[in-house]
């Protein structure tokens, strides 16, 4: 009776692992963040900047504009080559 429920043991384990191993792993990722923050030469927020992110091999945008602090955020952004254009009416 011993060896039945040391086996019963290791296959309720082994049953266990293999439920652990064959959920989504989270850590890994295919997609990233692109975030920062637009500033002048003062180094003060700037406040509405549009923010243009344009995929140069697929031609896809996404616009997004600086909140109160200047900051900007792309999230989910897949690997690739970026261009940005960053606008705000009286900047150069």
């Amino acid at each position: 009776m011993t060896l039945s429920r040391c086996c019963a043991s290791a296959l309720a384990f082994l049953l266990a692992i293999i439920l652990i191993c064959s959920l989504p792993l989270f850590g890994q990722s295919d997609t990233a963040t692109i975030s920062g923050t637009i500033t002048d030469q003062t180094g003060a927020a700037v406040v509405g900047a549009d923010v243009k992110l344009t995929n140069v091999l697929t031609g896809i945008s996404s616009v997004t504009t600086s909140n109160e602090t200047g900051l900007y955020v792309f999230p989910n952004v897949r690997p690739s080559q970026y261009r940005m254009i960053v606008e705000k009416s009286g900047f150069r």
